[in-house]
Order: C-alpha cells, then structure tokens, then sequence
C-alpha cells in the first residue's frame, strides 16, 4: 500500500509539471551533455544519451545556445541550437523521472563528408538523416568507399603514360623533352603527384630514376598531355626511358566520387 501511495504521489508531481519546467528539464540535460563532449567523459555521456556510443565520430561542441524548445504531442521534447556556427538537434524522452537524448542531428562529423556524400548518392541514406544511423552507414560502407578510391588512384596512375620523347645522349650527359599523357577520365590537380623518369637499360632493367615535376606543379587535364624538359649526367648505359606517376593524396579522388557516383539500393552502378 506504501509503494502504491508513493507511485501515486509521484505521478502527480509529474503531472503538475508545467511545459516551461519539463522543457527547463530537459535542456539541462543537453547542456550537460555538450559541457561533457569536448573531455570526451563517456560515462557521463552516455548517462545523458544513451545511443551516443553509436556515433562513431563527432564534433566536440564547446558550448551551446539554444534557439527553440518544443514539447512534441508524443511528450517528446525537440531542441534545436547552434555551436561553433553549427546547428545542432536534440530529441529527448522522459525517462525515471528525467529527461534522456534518444536522438540527434549535427554530432556526427561523418555528416556531409565525402563518405556520406557517397552513401547518400548511391542510396544507403534514407530521409531521416540522425547521427547514429549516418554514423552506422558510412561505417558499414567504409571499405566499399576505400576500395572504389584506391581503384580510381591505380586506374588513374596506371594510365598516365610516357607519350614519347627526345633524349639524345652526348658526352655522357642526357638531355631533352619528356611527353606523359593522361588517359584516364578524370583531371590530376597540381601538388597532388610526384613523375618519376626511369633510366633502362637494353635488358629493360633500371638503371637510376629520377623525382620530377612540371614547372609551377601543373595541373594534367583529363586526356591532354604535358612536357618536362631532362637533363642528367652519368647516364652510362642508358638504352631506354619509362615514367611512373605516383599519386601522394587521394583527397581529390574522395570529392571526384563524392559528387560524381552514382547508385541505388546502396549500391555502386561502376560508372566511374
């Protein structure tokens, strides 16, 4: 009888509870909450927010102005603020006489990257676009992303080639001009790549190579050709030449797919 009166008694505090403290209630909480991101206290974290510990990554918001606070007609309260000129949104439920996050939109740093970008285009993410389920799709579909990034760097080194040249050798010094061509389909920006020339022999075998670069570190269109001048000395034995293009950042790759890819049912159409 003592316990059913003190269930009772507390379901009329919350009852009486007006909007303007449930609401007080609850943005208490994400104040906490964001007080506890940027020390990454996990305990307290997800004390706050239960689910959090499926975002993956986050952005560690220093502060937070709240800019609206409604009570949803579920009793659900939704809070919508703003940090670093980030805008944030929480929906909390009330739990054990407290308010508790149940979701979110703005954590998650993989929103709006290159991987979402690539999710999104080929279908994983539907319309509601919270951070925990952001943050499972772009880890679910990881190795697809890095695997479609690496083939398009290998296709892209692969194909651009030596288009021929004019080295002539004379008193043991190599000079003259280089032509590469770049076949693939997509351009390669400047500072992004290293050429390196390599030196062969009549058996095709390596000689020495050299690390070079186009003047002002050029951009090479898509299907267009470019020219490095050579000059070397101790060139002794040298028969042949072959160049390698070797990619130092996929960066630019990531962002090529990112607003090119295309896709359905969360998967890739290969038309890249």
């Amino acid at each position: 009888m003592k316990r059913l009166l003190i269930l009772i008694f507390a379901i009329t505090l919350i009852s009486c509870e007006s909007e303007e403290q449930k609401i007080k209630k609850a943005e208490n909480t994400v104040k906490s909450f964001v007080s506890n991101l940027q020390f990454d206290n996990y305990d307290k974290l997800f004390s706050f927010y239960p689910d959090f510990k499926r975002i993956e990554t986050y952005w560690k918001l220093n502060s937070i102005i709240i800019t609206s606070s409604n009570i949803n007609p579920d009793e659900s309260i939704t809070i919508i603020g703003s940090s670093n000129n980030r805008q944030v949104l929480f929906e909390l439920q009330r739990q054990n006489n407290q308010y508790l996050i149940t979701n979110s939109k703005g954590l998650s740093s993989d929103y709006n990257s290159n991987i979402y970008k690539f999710c999104k285009k080929i279908g994983c993410i539907g319309t509601s676009e919270y951070d925990a389920d952001i943050s499972n799709i772009c880890k679910d579909n990881k190795y697809k992303f890095e695997k479609l990034v690496n083939d398009l760097k290998t296709r892209i080194e692969s194909r651009t080639v030596l288009e021929n040249h004019t080295l002539t050798k004379s008193y043991g010094t190599l000079s003259g001009d280089i032509t590469i061509k770049n076949y693939s389909r997509f351009t390669i920006p400047g500072h992004v790549y290293k050429i390196y020339v390599k030196y062969l022999n009549s058996k095709d075998e390596v000689i020495f190579t050299s690390n070079q670069s186009l003047s002002n570190f050029q951009s090479i269109p898509y299907n267009q050709s470019k020219t490095i001048h050579i000059f070397e000395n101790n060139v002794k034995g040298f028969r042949k030449v072959d160049i390698q293009l070797s990619l130092t950042t996929s960066n630019f790759i990531e962002k090529i797919i990112a607003e090119n890819v295309e896709g359905s049912n969360c998967k890739y159409s290969n038309n890249l």
